[in-house]
């Protein structure tokens, strides 16, 4: 089995990153047949080379295989490893959700910080009117 570290340089791009493969609206979803359309699209992604994995906005995370040149598409709960415990509108992220429900971590929107992103920036500003 191969394995492959990603970083920033190499992550898995939206489909919307990638020439053509995105739909144009949601609602290509709606049909069986429009969606396997565009999953037919998707082995084109793996034809560069330097695509390893792609998503799309509403169901799939896909790989490539290289062997054979097509990409391997699978259903993928993107809501599975979120969360809601953190606070100031922070992103709540699980680490292992299956051994323990608590063990996440928060990322906090800018002038936010805490491990929960309980605490503001903004709160603490400074006004002139109190000089006078």
């Amino acid at each position: 089995m191969d394995t492959y570290t990603f970083n920033e340089t190499n992550r898995c791009l939206h489909v919307r990153e990638l020439d053509n493969l995105a739909p144009s609206d949601k609602r290509s979803y709606d049909s069986i047949i429009n969606l396997i359309l565009f999953l037919k699209r998707y082995h084109q992604a793996c034809r560069n080379s330097d695509v390893r994995c792609f998503y799309d906005e509403q169901l799939y995370m896909c790989l490539c295989d290289f062997k054979h040149r097509s990409a391997l598409c699978y259903k993928y709960d993107f809501q599975y490893d979120q969360c809601e415990f953190c606070l100031n509108g922070g992103l709540c992220i699980y680490r292992n959700k299956l051994k323990n429900r608590f063990n996440y971590v928060c990322q906090c929107q800018q002038c936010s910080y805490g491990s929960l992103c309980q605490y503001r920036i903004a709160q603490f500003g400074y006004s002139l009117w109190k000089l006078y």
